[in-house]
């Protein structure tokens, strides 16, 4: 987001080709393989566990990249995309749903982001869960295991973007325990509130550049650049107001990052990164710089190609301290890999960037924007990008804001409007709850102190689950389901666009054999609504005992969109 510029939403090079591509799917088998014509790959895919499959093919091209993109097989919607080097031929997709029949294609990528042939689909399913053995097709199962720690439960996820203020409620902030923040560099009025909330700062630098002059490409004048960028870093220093991270440049591919003068290459995006931070690690060497702030990520093409950018990282040797990236729904409504699910692999893929580079050294992971303009409030998407987010293991991440209306050319858009709107969490008063809301307070809840992140899964491609236990036993699980968006309840959801039917969601909890003997559990429901929210809704409280180890938290009717709140609390 560049400050005082309309909000362009970043397209993938191939947005909607998944959407347009149709074909027969073989049969279900354990392992399948597609027929294909001259040019296509031949590709195998077998299920490899219940959360992942295992994915080779055969091909006589060599191309700069393979992407590996899996859909959903009920209505062909991306739902996970690997992307390798031209000489790989096989990968192992991860963070799949299980019980799931999945589509599979490969297709070819040359430097410039142009495509081969995509192949035919294979079909494929992953294997079911055991927990879920007993429930019947038409339930989807969603499991928790209390006894596979995954690690802290950090509250990733609980940061926000420019939109806070002295007027926004103080009380709304304050109970979701904000976990960072990105501002303009220089905009001491929101940092000093930010800095009163807590949680890490990230300085926009590229903000106050494009104020001042118009978003000019800096590599047409250098040495003013270097001058400039020193100033910033002095009143930063001077206003006692210093950032935990520096980001130098917001999404380089987007149209309005710059204008006019010499265009831009990949080249001349990383010089600017490269002298930026050489001024600031001068001023301030402990300064942790990150980027490259993608509008969407790619490897080894595209004018911030990740594999790009750290190659010329490390050979001018840049001080990187992270990797960032934004997850603002790649321009189609899940129908690439644009959904809240995306993030999985997507951080996957950057770790193996990542480690293609050690001379860089060991890199933090920001997604400092995340939420498409048409899921931004819907709590399904919400905790669909929170469940993604914490098992990723993203360090650092903020919602972005976005056009409050689409019509209005992305002028009207959340992130300055005062009193502060979370990134429209909150209504035009600063004050008012939205549904969206309600799940990050949920997810703040179950992210306190001392929370750990428990392994869970949810039978359904797209709908996403997370879970954590705290230190006094209590089980927190937080589910959505979120296939698209609704006409008229989504903000800036496309005429026409409807969400799926209904469906029962079974709840299991793993309690291990040392568990107590029974849980009071507690079940809400947060409804996609438009507008102010009246907050979850109590749908069931019950006593559960424990038998063999594991919990039946009950099936509960949740419709698309939803969210569902399940609490467990040792009796």
């Amino acid at each position: 987001m560049v400050a005082a510029q309309p909000r362009v939403t970043a397209v993938a090079r191939f947005v909607f080709v998944l959407a347009l591509i149709t074909a027969t799917v073989a049969g279900d088998q354990p392992t399948a393989a597609n027929r294909a014509t001259p040019g296509e790959a031949v590709v195998h895919a077998s299920g490899r566990t219940a959360t992942s499959i295992a994915v080779s093919w055969m091909s006589d091209a060599t191309p700069n990249r393979w992407w590996v993109v899996v859909s959903s097989a009920s209505d062909d919607r991306s739902a996970g995309q690997r992307t390798v080097a031209g000489t790989r031929r096989e990968v192992v997709v991860e963070h799949l749903a299980p019980d799931s029949t999945y589509l599979v294609r490969v297709v070819p990528v040359d430097p410039g982001s142009g495509f081969g042939a995509f192949s035919s689909p294979v079909e494929v399913r992953t294997p079911p869960m055991d927990a879920c053995s007993g429930a019947p097709s038409s339930v989807t199962c969603a499991v928790a295991d209390v006894t596979a720690p995954v690690g802290p439960a950090t509250g990733v996820g609980n940061g926000f973007l420019h939109s806070i203020s002295d007027g926004t409620d103080p009380a709304r902030v304050r109970v979701l325990h904000p976990t960072a923040w990105r501002l303009s560099a220089l905009d001491f009025e929101r940092f000093a509130v930010a800095r009163r909330y807590g949680g890490p700062i990230t300085a926009l630098v590229s903000d106050p550049w494009a104020i001042s002059f118009g978003s000019k490409p800096p590599w047409d004048r250098w040495e003013f650049y270097k001058m400039w960028v020193g100033w910033v870093v002095d009143l930063h220093v001077r206003a006692g107001m210093l950032p935990d991270f520096w980001e130098i440049q917001n999404e380089p591919s987007s149209p309005q990052s710059y204008i006019g003068g010499t265009p831009p290459t990949p080249e001349l995006v990383s010089q600017q990164y490269a002298v930026a931070a050489e001024v600031i690690h001068q001023k301030l060497p402990d300064a942790k710089v990150i980027g490259p702030a993608s509008a969407y990520v790619t490897f080894g093409s595209g004018l911030t190609d990740i594999d790009g950018f750290l190659d010329r990282a490390a050979a001018a040797g840049l001080r990187l301290a992270g990797v960032s990236w934004h997850e603002i729904g790649a321009g189609c409504l899940g129908t690439c890999d644009g959904s809240p699910r995306a993030v999985l692999q997507h951080a996957d893929d950057v770790r193996a960037a990542i480690a293609a580079h050690p001379a860089l050294g060991p890199l933090s992971l920001h997604v400092d924007e995340y939420t498409a303009p048409w899921n931004a409030r819907q709590p399904g998407a919400v905790a669909g990008y929170l469940s993604s987010l914490a098992y990723a293991g993203v360090d650092e991440a903020m919602q972005t804001c976005n056009p409050v209306d689409l019509t209005s050319g992305g002028n009207d858009i959340t992130c300055w409007r005062k009193p502060g709107m979370l990134d429209g969490l909150l209504l035009d008063d600063g004050a008012t709850a939205t549904d969206a809301w309600y799940v990050h307070r949920a997810y703040a809840d179950m992210t306190a102190p001392g929370a750990t992140l428990v392994a869970s899964a949810i039978a359904d491609p797209e709908a996403s689950v997370v879970a954590t236990v705290d230190t006094g036993g209590v089980i927190r699980v937080l589910a959505g389901r979120h296939t698209g968006c609704q006409t008229g309840v989504d903000d800036n959801c496309p005429e026409g666009f409807s969400y799926a039917t209904p469906r029962d969601v079974a709840v299991v909890i793993d309690v291990g054999p040392r568990s107590p003997a029974s849980y009071t559990v507690t079940v809400q429901r947060i409804v996609s609504v438009h507008g102010a929210s009246a907050g979850p809704e109590t749908i069931a409280t019950s006593r559960v005992a424990v038998r063999d180890g594991r919990v039946d938290a009950g099936t509960f009717r949740t419709g698309d969109g939803d969210a569902l709140v399940v609490v467990l609390t040792p009796s």
